[in-house]
């Protein structure tokens, strides 16, 4: 296994919001994690990325601890993210934001280098013509590609990714999608956030429902469509379930 997640629990005062959690991202795979808002999705990035220390169970990467170590020593082990919410660095430039990534990542490259990892990132997201703009006029789907390029630029091993495609149209969704699988293509195991269930289904390996902070079904995209739990907790509608099931 790559990642792995086991009986993760976070409480802030009287709420759970990540209750028990375990699953593991299998080296070379896709993984996708699913639920309603408030389900406990992004809280659980943020344990693993260290942004809040669970307050019980334990994570770890290819056997090494990860539980509660802080933010950039998660990023020096492997792991990289995107926010839901985009966070540029809006007065530098598009290239010096990836070149952050690159600094503080897994190899800890002194700023020449991290401009030549910057340079190649950028190609890869299709974000060259925009590298001298400041990051803050960017529109909504360039910023998103710019998240994308400066996690890349940290040369994870594990990539989280926290709804990259929320916000766009189709022809950008396609695009998006088109860079995070010639990603995974190049040896980065995905752990992906996302509400457009074409997506998860057509991308991801397996997938983890969350409902209420936990766990409620785990498995191939034609297992949680057809599971009981899944449509009651967050599928819902029958047309889509339906559509779902024919993907299978």
């Amino acid at each position: 296994m790559t990642l792995a997640v086991e009986h993760a629990t976070k409480r802030f005062e009287g709420l759970v919001a990540v209750s028990d959690v375990s699953f593991e991202l299998r080296s070379g795979e896709t993984l996708g994690l699913i639920g309603p808002n408030g389900s406990g999705k992004t809280t659980l990035f943020n344990l693993i990325s260290g942004v809040f220390p669970p307050d019980s169970g334990r994570i770890t990467l290819e056997g090494r601890e990860l539980t509660a170590r802080p933010p950039y020593a998660i990023a020096r082990a492997g792991i990289g993210r995107t926010h839901q919410i985009v966070q540029p660095l809006t007065d530098l430039s598009v290239r010096d934001n990836v070149a952050v990534g690159a600094c503080f990542g897994r190899r800890n490259l002194p700023l020449a280098r991290a401009y030549e990892v910057a340079d190649r990132v950028l190609e890869e997201v299709a974000l060259v013509p925009k590298r001298h703009l400041s990051a803050g006029k960017l529109n909504i789907a360039e910023k998103k590609r710019l998240e994308l390029a400066r996690a890349l630029a940290g040369e994870p091993l594990v990539l989280l990714l926290d709804e990259v495609l929320a916000g766009l149209n189709p022809t950008e969704v396609g695009a998006m999608l088109d860079v995070i699988r010639a990603v995974h293509r190049r040896g980065i195991d995905v752990i992906m956030v996302e509400h457009i269930m074409q997506a998860i289904m057509n991308l991801c390996d397996r997938i983890v429902v969350l409902e209420s902070g936990r766990v409620i079904a785990q498995g191939s995209g034609p297992e949680v469509a057809n599971d009981p739990r899944v449509i009651t907790a967050y599928l819902g509608d029958p047309k889509l379930v339906a559509h779902l099931r024919g993907q299978g």
